[in-house]
C-alpha cells in the first residue's frame, strides 16, 4: 500500500524536494527509487520484505527520515495430496486425503479440488472445496486429481495423484454346442477363452 507522509519537513528553506530509497536489510545499499519524488509513495509488487526511506532536500541540506519496513510473507506452499489407488471398472475410490497441510501465506486457506482425464487440462469439481474430497462412485477411466490452494493473493496446486481404474472385465467364453439322446449325459462345457481384464482374480457361477 501507500507509504504517506505522517509529517512534512520543516525548516531549511520552506521549500523541499523529495527522493525515495529502498534498501533489502535497512541498514547499508540504499538505493534511489527512479521517478519517486514525491511526499507519498506506492510501491511495486514485492518477493521480499524491503525497507523504505525518504530523502528530504531543501537548503543545500539532505536529510533522511526512519526507514519502514514493508515485510512479504513467504510464497505460499500448497500443500500435498495423498489417495493414489487403483479400484475396479465402475468402482467407488476411497478419500483423497491431506498428506501435508499448505504453509506460508497468510495463514488462511481456502481450497478448490480439480479433475482431469489426462493430468493436463483440469476442470473445478463443483463443492469440492474441503482439505480432502471424496470422489463419487461409477469411475470408467483412470482419472487425476489436485487440489488448489489459495492464500493472501496466490494461488498454487498440489501435485496430482491418479486413481487408475481396471477395464471393464472380459467374461471369456465356453464351449460345448452338442446334441444328446434323450435322458443321455451331456460331455463336459469347456473354456474356450478365460476371462481377462478386471482384476485378474475370477469367481465363477455356471446357470442353466
Amino acid at each position: 500500500g501507500l507509504l504517506g507522509s505522517v509529517s512534512s519537513p520543516t525548516g531549511g528553506d520552506g521549500s523541499y524536494q523529495y527522493q525515495w530509497q529502498y534498501s533489502t536489510n535497512g541498514t547499508t545499499g540504499w538505493t534511489n527509487v527512479s521517478g519517486a519524488v514525491s511526499a507519498t509513495y506506492d510501491p511495486p509488487a514485492l518477493t521480499s520484505s524491503t525497507w523504505y526511506r525518504r530523502l528530504a532536500i531543501s537548503c543545500g541540506e539532505t536529510k533522511e527520515t526512519t526507514s519502514v519496513k514493508v515485510t512479504v510473507r513467504a510464497s505460499l506452499n500448497p500443500g500435498s495430496i495423498n489417495g493414489v489407488q487403483t479400484v475396479c471398472y465402475n468402482g467407488d475410490p476411497t478419500v483423497l486425503g491431506n498428506a501435508a497441510s499448505p504453509s506460508n501465506g497468510n495463514g488462511s486457506y481456502t481450497y478448490q479440488w480439480q479433475i482431469s482425464s489426462n493430468n493436463s487440462t483440469w476442470s473445478n469439481i463443483s463443492g469440492a472445496t474441503s482439505n480432502t474430497y471424496d470422489p463419487p462412485s461409477g469411475l470408467v477411466a483412470d482419472t487425476w486429481y489436485r487440489r488448489v490452494a489459495t492464500s493472501c493473493g496466490e494461488t498454487k496446486n498440489s501435485a496430482s495423484i491418479k486413481v487408475s481404474v481396471n477395464p471393464s472385465l472380459n467374461p471369456g467364453s465356453i464351449n460345448g454346442v452338442q446334441t444328446v439322446c434323450y435322458n443321455g449325459d451331456p460331455s463336459t462345457l469347456g473354456n474356450t477363452a478365460s476371462p481377462s481384464n478386471g482384476n485378474g482374480s475370477y469367481t465363477y457361477q455356471w446357470q442353466i
